[in-house]
């Protein structure tokens, strides 16, 4: 306030008739007029502040211009972040890093791998592996030195295409393999470096329309993304 203060006391002329120095009636008179232009500069600020995911009062109106539906079941730290991170998306912050650090907001466990070497992505949900002190495959199969399973063979990843809504279905066309990704909690290898098991990655149930949401908003759209989720 002492900052419009200054401004009004300069409105008048210099005489002793209109001096706010001191403490008298003309000088509160001053005063409260500066009150009316702070109000209205606090107004401003808060105005201004809404251009922000991360100051907005609006996050509701914000969430609708990006077409979030379903985000209000967050918590408004978790909304601005989401949606600080969907504006990085106009400003061309696209690709696999993008996409890993929105999916880590969500969880840090969470790691993108490509499918290098190809191998059928429907094929790794389980598998042996050998007692050998590193997690490393001796050979990937059942004949592994002092095998023994890990995973769930029961377990079924979700597929999310862009032009499909088909839940498990995969062409059996190793070319069409090259052009899928994982989306999971870690992978095991082989000594060939061929991933042979893909680790799950448990989160909660709230999270599974935004994840498949920004997956396939962000994701190239000839690629297919093999999460392996599971929604708890």
């Amino acid at each position: 306030m002492i900052g419009w203060l200054k401004v009004v006391q300069f409105l008048y002329p210099r005489s002793k008739a209109f001096r706010s120095i001191c403490d008298n009636s003309f000088r509160k008179f001053c005063e409260g007029l500066g009150y009316v232009p702070q109000d209205f500069q606090t107004y401003l600020e808060k105005i201004y502040g809404d251009r922000f995911a991360e100051t907005t009062r609006e996050l509701t109106a914000w969430e609708k211009q990006f077409g979030i539906v379903f985000a209000e079941q967050y918590s408004d730290d978790m909304r601005r972040k989401l949606l600080s991170s969907f504006w990085q998306i106009n400003k061309g912050g696209q690709g696999k890093d993008y996409l890993l650090q929105i999916l880590q907001l969500i969880s840090p466990d969470f790691q993108i791998v490509e499918n290098l070497p190809v191998r059928d992505p429907r094929d790794s949900n389980a598998v042996y592996a050998a007692v050998n002190g590193n997690k490393k495959m001796v050979n990937g199969n059942k004949y592994a030195v002092n095998g023994y399973k890990i995973g769930d063979s029961d377990f079924i990843p979700t597929v999310l295409k862009n032009d499909s809504e088909s839940f498990y279905e995969l062409p059996s066309v190793p070319d069409y393999w090259r052009n899928c990704f994982f989306i999971c909690k870690s992978v095991i290898r082989n000594r060939y470096n061929a991933i042979m098991y893909v680790e799950k990655l448990q989160v909660e149930e709230k999270w599974k329309n935004f994840l498949e949401y920004i997956v396939l908003k962000i994701k190239p759209a000839h690629t297919t993304a093999i999460l392996f989720v599971e929604y708890i």
